[in-house]
């Protein structure tokens, strides 16, 4: 089954209001609009159609309103500024509007654009404006008067006068307030119409252009950010046909934005992340492994570097990496460059040293400098000339390293920090096993969410139980179904194959779910349908009972036998007759219920011996003269399972097939007890798989002397 393309969605919701004068339903329009920047930013980098098609009223935008209500307001600049100045994981990404992992007051700024263009209005929020009316007015300085509690203050809110996030109201909130003074002469709010909701409509971003099958009035609107001030622009586009008005809902999802994620162990993703890896390899103490040391070097004279890993499993398969850094704490600066490498070898912190990068492997040149050691592509360097924390971006081709092992992870084998030929000043960092959590080597990488499903491991059925001769052919028919995934191979394959059974099996075709079987000889059999979408596997069994054809049904009438009380040695003989040819027998027989030893719960009187071969209690049976010799199977005291073949050729089964020994000792007193062939512990007694027709017997224990005899 192919998997049917998923397209990316934006996240942002959004509700779309229209008038609908239909004219003609077929009309295509498409969707242009030219930016412009007045303060010299990149504005490239941000514009956009918002939801590729439409900015709509009524939204709920996650991005300017923090407590999950329908508007942006005072209450979400005082969420803000109570993770002020702190580091994003550490607080709630959602606050970290501008993505620099730092919540200060850039979002701050970026927040009073959003929630200004959010509310109606074409121009930003002023700092000030304490009562985002949309001007700084007497009203917004009255109440920072009011509220100044100077630089020593503590407590206040933006309502209050705080109007740059540090918690105080004072002379440099006036002044910013002062100089953003307008009165109230800022532009009103642009209300936008509110209409009933009909049907709701989803649009694929992917498509060149956008297509609405409904008649109506439609308000596109394009948004442009340069990083710092955000506006917009929309355009009417009508469409009519007949006299309705309506509102239509669209939802559109984005998962384009990228996401930033940390790796260190004790802090991110989680404080219980413990995914790093990290050891120093030094030529001068070769044999040694500094898996445990808290410091890691990079020197070329003498000769050391520094081996790095982070299992990044909390990123999924499919994602997009598109920026990669490593931040280190320093504790030996260098003026020197120390470039990072891709390794290729499966090292272990516990056991690498400069010779060996795990326990009796050793590198293909001492150092990890040979060829398959690692990969002699720059991802980029480590060049640490100060103390304290140091970033290194990696550069497009280390980028390409870091998507490689969050598509496939068993490639990842981390890096390696070295220059042993320009390098004469070391630098030395810290590791993960130093005992400050925040000073541990960390990897953040940025990234796009991945589209890829969840893949489900096929479903198969092997079909029925079945029972056929051995001259016939089984019928099996298997199903097997797969949501599709992975793509590709979109698809699955299956296959037939014996598990067990007595003789060779031919399937017709064994990658074809429903397929004929052939047997060469009779016994019982289980075959395995298996399925494989290329990723994940399944199978089922089904077992097909091969039968030896037969004119005449054998049978067995085990008899009543009795026996003397508190005696050993005791024989009995069971008898068959009414088949042509037999080929070897299964002989099982048990008294009462198994006893105590097979879980039952009578206790009866004890099978010693069994002699289907007429070698050991004297007699001659139908087997005596041409058998394979006899297997005892299983041997309890109530219970005995015995087999034989014939050595050369089939005999005629009519005649004596086995004698029992049955040892009564310890039973003085009449009893009876079931003697039974047809069923031990689920197996019958049969003439190598020829069915046998059992009439299951009774022991009768009679004591020699009755009671009052002398």
């Amino acid at each position: 089954m192919k998997r049917q393309r998923q397209h990316r969605k934006h996240r942002f919701s959004f509700s779309y209001a229209r008038s609908l004068h239909v004219e003609n339903l077929e009309d295509r329009r498409m969707l242009s609009g030219v930016p412009s920047d007045f303060n010299g930013h990149d504005a490239d980098d941000y514009d956009r159609w918002s939801g590729e098609v439409v900015q709509l009223a009524n939204r709920i935008p996650d991005y300017c309103t923090f407590g999950g209500d329908t508007s942006c307001n005072t209450d979400d600049l005082d969420a803000l500024y109570a993770v002020f100045n702190t580091h994003v994981p550490l607080t709630d990404p959602l606050f970290d509007l501008n993505s620099d992992t730092v919540v200060e007051e850039a979002d701050l700024d970026l927040w009073l654009n959003l929630a200004a263009v959010e509310n109606g209005y074409f121009s930003p929020y002023l700092r000030g404006d304490t009562d985002l009316d949309h001007d700084v007015d007497t009203f917004d300085l009255t109440q920072m008067i009011i509220n100044y509690t100077g630089a020593v203050g503590s407590g206040t809110t933006w309502t209050t006068g705080d109007i740059d996030g540090d918690k105080d109201t004072d002379t440099v909130d006036l002044t910013k307030a002062i100089m953003n003074f307008t009165g109230a002469t800022m532009p009103p709010v642009n209300n936008v119409p509110t209409l009933d909701p009909i049907s709701d409509v989803t649009i694929d971003e992917d498509a060149p252009q956008q297509t609405i099958g409904l008649t109506g009035t439609y308000l596109p609107r394009m948004t442009t950010s340069d990083h710092q001030l955000v506006t917009s622009n929309a355009v009417a586009i009508s469409v009519e046909n007949s006299e309705v008005s309506d509102d239509v809902n669209i939802t559109v999802t984005d998962n384009s934005t990228p996401v930033t994620l940390s790796f260190q162990d004790g802090l991110f993703p989680s404080p219980s992340y413990t995914g790093t890896r990290d050891v120093q390899i030094l030529r001068t103490n070769s044999n040694t492994n500094f898996g445990s040391s808290q410091q890691l070097e990079a020197d070329g004279k003498p000769d050391s570097a520094s081996l790095l890993k982070w299992d990044l499993s909390a990123i999924a398969p499919g994602s997009t990496i598109s920026a990669a850094s490593i931040q280190l704490n320093i504790t030996n600066s260098t003026k020197h460059n120390y470039e990072l490498y891709a390794l290729q070898r499966d090292w272990s912190e516990s056991q690498a040293t400069w010779k060996k990068y795990a326990t009796g492997e050793k590198w293909s040149t001492a150092g990890a400098n040979g060829t398959g050691d690692f990969n002699p592509t720059v991802l980029g360097q480590f060049a640490a000339k100060n103390m304290g924390t140091y970033t290194s971006s990696l550069n497009a081709a280390g980028v390409a390293i870091v998507q490689s092992w969050v598509d496939h992870a068993s490639t990842n084998h981390g890096l390696i920090a070295k220059d042993y030929v320009k390098a004469t000043n070391g630098m030395a960092f810290s590791s993960r096993e130093t005992s400050t959590a925040s000073l541990h080597p960390k990897l953040v990488v940025s990234y796009i969410s991945g589209d890829t499903p969840t893949n489900e491991p096929p479903v198969v059925n092997a079909g029925e139980d079945q029972t056929i001769n051995v001259s016939s052919l089984a019928l099996l028919n298997g199903t097997a179904s797969d949501d599709g995934n992975p793509n590709p191979p979109g698809e699955v394959t299956s296959s037939w194959s014996k598990v067990s059974g007595p003789g060779n099996v031919v399937f017709n075709d064994p990658t074809a779910v429903v397929t004929n079987a052939q047997f060469d000889t009779a016994g019982t059999y289980v075959l395995r349908l298996t399925t494989d979408d290329g990723e994940l596997q399944a199978q089922d069994n089904v077992t097909v009972a091969v039968e030896q054809p037969v004119t005449n049904q054998p049978s067995i009438n085990v008899g009543i036998h009795n026996l003397n009380a508190d005696m050993p040695h005791q024989i009995i003989q069971i008898d068959i007759a009414g088949v042509d040819v037999a080929q070897g027998v299964n002989f099982n027989i048990q008294v009462a219920d198994g006893g105590p030893e097979a879980g039952g719960s009578i206790l009866g009187p004890k099978i010693t011996r069994i002699d289907i071969v007429g070698e050991t209690l004297g007699g001659l049976t139908i087997f005596t003269g041409n058998n394979t010799g006899q297997t005892d199977t299983l041997v309890l005291p109530q219970i005995w399972e015995s087999t034989t073949t014939t050595s050369s050729e089939t005999v005629t089964p009519n005649g004596v097939l086995g004698f029992v020994e049955i040892d009564t000792t310890g039973f003085f007193n009449s009893a009876i007890f079931d003697l039974i062939m047809s069923n031990t512990l689920n197996y019958p007694t049969d003439l190598a798989g020829i069915p046998v027709d059992v009439t299951d017997g009774k022991i009768i224990i009679t004591p020699l002397f009755s009671a009052g005899d002398d």
